[in-house]
């Protein structure tokens, strides 16, 4: 059996310089953020690859990413499988901490297909210098901008952990968002396993909806076989809807949107995290 993806994220870490009151993953809201050692990292990609033959877009997230001192090692192992993705491997930055030389020479390494895609928030700091820097080194990138053209009208704050729709409701929601609809969902690598849907990810691991095997991946259960992972990943792409959109707003044309990367404040966080 062979399996193909259009995009897949690795989460490579929790840590992040920013505090974003909407943040999709959650991330500000973690006592201990998840952050993977250089092993563990590497028994996902690899975990991944023995299931998945090939992928347009590798994109490596966080957090933000580049707080890892060992990025560049990521990198060098994911070169490994190169010839397997298929359009662009991608780092999301922040733009608050400026790629060092290792990066930059193992990011060259990919060629065209590297990609970094740099999101411009008021409180980004080194969009401009990151860019420059990128040209001049002939790696590929982009410059989203949340400030004079606000890039997708704002942010959608996805959930606040309640129910907030019908069945039937969910399936016009699923319909209607973004990641199943025009990403081909946001498959997303986070702790060993492999979800269709962050917000999914983040409800189960509060216990708000059950932790349901039909619904993700388990990349490092060794007593399953690549051929039952298979077929349960083309499952889920058939799924509509999950059964977290019933407590999801969906990343729609129409969600009410807010001011991107909003800070929140040390109070708060102290009230909030779990």
């Amino acid at each position: 059996m062979s399996f193909s993806m259009e995009r897949v994220v690795l989460t490579s870490t929790h840590l992040c310089n920013l505090k974003c009151r909407l943040c999709i993953q959650g991330v500000p809201f973690y006592k201990t953020p998840y952050h993977p050692s250089l092993d563990e990292l590497k028994e996902e990609i690899k975990s991944y690859f023995e299931l998945v033959d090939s992928v347009d877009i590798f994109e490596i997230s966080g957090g933000e990413p580049l707080l890892r001192n060992d990025l560049d090692l990521v990198l060098e192992y994911i070169f490994l499988y190169n010839n397997r993705i298929k359009k662009e491997i991608r780092i999301t930055t922040n733009a608050n901490i400026v790629p060092n030389d290792n990066l930059l020479s193992c990011a060259k390494k990919f060629g065209n297909k590297m990609f970094f895609l740099i999101d411009d928030y008021s409180v980004s700091k080194k969009a401009k210098e990151i860019a420059e820097l990128l040209s001049v080194n002939n790696i590929g990138h982009r410059i989203r901008d949340y400030n004079d053209n606000l890039h997708f009208n704002g942010w959608v704050k996805f959930t606040d952990f309640t129910r907030i729709h019908t069945n039937e409701e969910s399936k016009e929601i699923f319909k209607k968002c973004a990641f199943p609809s025009k990403l081909g969902f946001s498959f997303e690598i986070v702790g060993g396993e492999m979800h269709p849907c962050i917000i999914s990810k983040r409800l189960m691991e509060r216990g708000i909806i059950p932790l349901n095997e039909n619904e993700f991946i388990n990349l490092l259960d060794k007593s399953e076989s690549i051929e039952s992972k298979i077929i349960k990943l083309e499952n889920i792409y058939k799924l509509n809807p999950l059964t977290s959109c019933a407590y999801c707003s969906g990343l729609c044309e129409d969600s009410v949107r807010f001011s991107p990367a909003e800070q929140l404040t040390a109070e708060e966080l102290r009230d909030m995290q779990q």
